[in-house]
């Protein structure tokens, strides 16, 4: 398999600075803990109801923030098993497919704290079981990369949506590993997260270990 920089594409979500109204400092915490929560659920769930107000946005915004995230997530996979190119239709296939994946993700986010008193920047645990549909279908993913000369025919490409299909019925989530992140306030009261951290986070969502060979 292809090895790319990180195991999935940076989550948009947490790439965009989320302007937040924040009623007092006694709040903070609360918000930095709201702000990750609900870009998860968007995330994961499509749950652009939350999200928007939380953030101040239209329903549509988030909704193409979620339509984004998940082109990244799927253009990252097809990336790292070889594919450089996907026809509409196949585009399409997966996805609805990740859609499904990441529906099945179980996450809690704890309690924010700032690192120390007045502090614009907030430690948290997100507590994350990871999907495990690529571990089920590591080892035939793998097989199919080394017997394919082509990864970009149709056929190949076929096979990777026939076999993460296959093992679907049975997609359940691993143990529970916890994630220390941070959260950052800016002078503005912007809620963000930085790319160490974002990448921390979403890339536990999933377990993509089993594909992520250079052999």
């Amino acid at each position: 398999m292809k090895k790319i920089g990180c195991k999935r594409c940076l989550a948009v979500l947490f790439a965009v600075l989320l302007a937040v109204a924040l009623s007092g400092c006694d709040q903070n915490a609360t918000n930095a803990s709201k702000y990750v929560k609900t870009a998860l659920e968007l995330q994961c769930f499509g749950n652009v109801d939350d999200y928007a107000k939380y953030v101040d946005i239209t329903k549509q915004q988030a909704q193409n923030l979620y339509e984004q995230d998940i082109q990244s997530v799927v253009s990252s996979f097809t990336a790292v098993v070889g594919i450089e190119e996907l026809s509409d239709s196949a585009q399409a296939q997966f996805v609805e497919l990740f859609k499904e994946i990441y529906r099945h993700c179980d996450f809690e986010v704890g309690t924010a704290a700032p690192v120390r008193e007045g502090s614009k920047i907030y430690n948290l645990e997100v507590t994350v079981k990871p999907v495990n549909l690529i571990s089920l279908a590591g080892d035939e993913l793998i097989a199919l990369y080394h017997n394919t000369t082509n990864t970009n025919d149709d056929t190949y490409v076929e096979g990777v949506l026939k076999i993460l299909l296959k093992h679907l019925p049975n997609i359940g989530n691993e143990e529970a590993k916890v994630i220390q992140a941070q959260v950052q306030m800016n002078v503005g009261g912007i809620f963000y997260m930085d790319s160490e951290n974002a990448q921390k986070v979403t890339n536990a969502l999933v377990n993509y270990s089993a594909i992520l060979s250079t052999e």
